[in-house]
């Protein structure tokens, strides 16, 4: 099977210098050849960075960049990225991430090998709501620091998750097409992703994440500062709730216990390797310490940590 040809559709918002030039920096070192194609989106920067990235880009006339008037908010920037994209896989990315040394072939040989169920892929980071997250901490250069080594100890597996976060989503465009995107009605961002996820599941696609592709991800970069953030997250949580009412919003502990139980599997299998040993370590430690406040509510979780925790009992932690 040849390698699937991804369209990357990179989508920014103000402050280059600390975003969008650090994730072009590591992008384009991870995507020359044919294989993938760069489409950048400045959604209506409100600073000087629209002609940052001009100048920035000179270079590069591979890259396509399209210039918004206006910031047409998360869903519709990816809309009109996604609507000058045709190839087999979409690989949707937000500005306030890194790409580790290799983290895009790894996910690049991932897409190659899936089954054609599977419609959406995660990577794995520092930062994130579900499964996708170990707990790495530190600085941006000391995260990566540990994430490189976690990159050079591939594990070659992909598990299942309920939904992903999309700060870096590759999406079949085939299901990206069935489902038309993403719903403008969630505004400048926030629910989209949970909506499309619950969307693609009711479609009959399953969802997954890639334990070999790591992404250091800043986290709610553009939307630190805005005074309106959690007004939108009650407005849009409301409107997803009212879409999806059957829909469980996960604390990502209990995601983590579910990446934990597939690691278990696995073993039982007798599918192990370094990389998975390293992999659990930091899913085991995050276990330990992610720790619901209510008493009762500790007590319980505690029950199904020590479910778990011995089928890695000969893992040190």
């Amino acid at each position: 099977m040849t390698t699937p040809f991804i369209d990357l559709v990179l989508l920014c918002y103000g402050k280059f210098e600390t975003t969008t030039k650090p994730c072009l920096d590591s992008l384009l070192a991870g995507c020359p050849g044919t294989n993938f194609r760069l489409t950048i989106i400045d959604n209506g920067s409100y600073d000087n960075s629209a002609d940052e990235l001009r100048e920035y880009i000179k270079p590069f006339p591979y890259a396509r960049v399209h210039y918004l008037k206006e910031n047409i908010g998360y869903a519709g920037g990816m809309n009109y990225g996604a609507s000058l994209a045709n190839a087999d896989w979409l690989f949707l990315i937000t500005n306030d991430t890194i790409f580790v040394p290799g983290s895009l072939s790894a996910l690049c040989n991932a897409l190659r090998e899936l089954p054609a169920d599977v419609g959406l892929v995660g990577t794995i980071t520092n930062a994130a709501g579900n499964g996708q997250e170990y707990p790495i901490r530190g600085k941006e250069h000391e995260v990566l620091t540990q994430a490189v080594v976690l990159q050079q100890s591939p594990c070659h597996v992909i598990i299942p998750s309920y939904r992903l976060d999309f700060f870096c989503v590759a999406i079949r465009k085939s299901v990206w097409d069935q489902l038309h995107g993403f719903d403008p009605v969630f505004g400048k961002g926030y629910y989209e992703d949970t909506d499309f996820s619950m969307r693609a599941k009711s479609a009959g696609f399953k969802i997954v994440i890639c334990e070999d592709a790591f992404v250091y991800h800043m986290g709610s970069a553009t939307f630190s500062t805005d005074p309106n953030t959690r007004k939108l997250i009650k407005r849009n949580k409301k409107i997803f709730m009212q879409r999806h009412p059957h829909a469980l919003l996960y604390h990502k502990r209990q995601c983590n216990l579910a990446a934990l139980e597939e690691y278990a599997k696995l073993r039982h299998d007798g599918i192990w390797n370094e990389g998975l040993t390293m992999r659990a370590k930091l899913r085991i430690e995050a276990l330990l310490n992610d720790l619901p406040r209510s008493p009762i509510k500790k007590w319980l979780w505690q029950r199904k940590v020590n479910v778990i925790l011995p089928k890695f009992s000969d893992i040190s932690f």
